[in-house]
């Protein structure tokens, strides 16, 4: 399930210049755990090779992991019911 709306008004672009969806950003860092369990089981290369993010992009890891610093983490830090309470909103 997506937390946000999935259209172009979450599509950013990543300081190396490559556009990243957020919402499928945030699908998929999900499905495979959360972010903890993907810096744990270094699957940020896979990460990044799902979202197309060019292996000859200049620090592609470290720049995927600044989005999502940047605009993910807050939200993923939000209880349950803080999830829910936004949801409806």
């Amino acid at each position: 399930m997506f937390p946000f709306p999935p259209s172009a008004a979450w599509h950013t672009r990543t300081p190396g210049g490559c556009e990243l969806d957020l919402a499928c950003f945030v699908q998929l860092i999900n499905e495979m755990g959360g972010m903890q369990q993907v810096t744990d089981l270094k699957k940020w290369n896979k990460l990044a090779d799902m979202l197309r993010i060019p292996k000859t992009a200049q620090d592609r890891l470290a720049k995927l992991q600044e989005a999502y610093c940047q605009y993910l983490l807050s939200y993923d830090s939000l209880s349950p019911e803080e999830h829910k309470k936004l949801e409806k909103e």
